[in-house]
C-alpha cells in the first residue's frame, strides 16, 4: 500500500479527456447539491462551481475556435484549386497572345499548365508572387480582366494566409487557457476531496456516493486506481 498515493492527483492524467473530467466534476456537483439541505457542501460549492462554469465556457470556445481554424484552412485550399483551375483556363487565352514557347509563355508557365497541377499551400507564396510579378511585366499585352485576376492571386493569398495564421493564434491562446481551466477543476475536486473526507471520516460508503467514477474513462481504458467493482457505482444517489 503506498500511503502517499493521497498527495498526488489521480485526474492529470491523458486518458481522463476535458469533456469527462467536465462531466465526472458537474455529477459531482449535482451530488452535493441534492444532498446540501444542512449547507455542508456550501464552502466546497463556493470552490467548485465558479470554476466549472469557467471551464464550460472554455471548451465551447475551444470548439468555435477550432472550426474557426478549420474554415480558414477551406477556404486556403478551396483558393489553391481556383487558382490551379484559371490557370488551365488562361493557357488557351495567353498562348493565342504569346508563342507557346515563347519566354513569356514559360514565364507565365515554368513547366507548361501541368506545372499548376497538384500545387499546394506551400506552393503559393511562390507561384502568386511570380504570377504578380509576370503581370505587369505584360499588362498591355494581355487582357484586362486576365491581368486584373493574376495580380490579384498574391492579395488574396496574404489575406486568406493572415487569417489562418490568426485562427491558430487563436487556438494555441485558447487550448492554454482551457489547460489552466482543467486544473483550476482538478485542484477544486482534490480540495473537496479531503473535506468530504474530513466532514465523513472512515465512512468509504459515504464519501464515495458523491462520486462517480465510471464517468471519468472510456470504456475500455482502465481506472488504474479502481478496484474491480468501481465503475458499477453502487452508493450513486438518484440525482443524474
Amino acid at each position: 500500500m503506498n500511503i502517499l498515493k493521497i498527495f498526488s492527483n489521480p485526474y492529470d492524467t491523458a486518458d481522463i479527456t476535458d469533456e469527462r473530467l467536465y462531466k465526472f466534476a458537474t455529477n459531482h456537483e449535482n451530488r452535493l447539491i441534492a444532498d446540501n439541505a444542512n449547507k455542508q457542501f456550501d464552502a466546497i460549492l463556493k470552490v467548485l462551481s465558479p470554476v466549472l462554469i469557467l471551464f464550460a465556457r472554455l471548451l465551447g470556445i475551444e470548439d468555435t475556435t477550432e472550426n474557426v481554424r478549420k474554415g480558414a484552412t477551406l477556404t486556403v485550399d478551396t483558393f489553391t484549386e481556383d487558382v490551379h483551375a484559371k490557370m488551365k483556363n488562361y493557357y488557351i487565352k495567353l498562348a493565342a497572345v504569346f508563342d507557346e514557347n515563347s519566354p513569356a509563355m514559360i514565364e507565365f508557365y515554368p513547366d507548361k499548365v501541368s506545372g499548376y497541377y497538384n500545387i499546394t499551400r506551400e506552393d503559393m507564396p511562390v507561384i502568386v508572387e511570380r504570377l504578380e510579378t509576370v503581370a505587369n511585366k505584360y499588362q498591355k499585352s494581355i487582357d484586362a480582366e486576365i491581368y486584373k485576376t493574376l495580380v490579384g492571386f498574391k492579395e488574396t493569398w496574404d489575406s486568406l494566409r493572415d487569417n489562418q495564421e490568426q485562427s491558430k493564434g487563436k487556438l494555441s491562446t485558447t487550448k492554454e487557457d482551457i489547460k489552466t481551466g482543467r486544473q483550476n477543476v482538478e485542484f477544486a475536486l482534490l480540495d473537496g476531496q479531503h473535506d468530504i473526507a474530513k466532514m465523513f471520516r472512515y465512512d468509504e460508503d459515504k464519501c464515495s456516493s458523491y462520486y462517480n467514477p465510471s464517468l471519468l474513462y472510456y470504456k475500455g481504458i482502465e481506472n488504474p486506481d479502481a478496484s474491480d467493482d468501481d465503475n458499477t457505482d453502487p452508493n450513486a444517489p438518484s440525482t443524474p
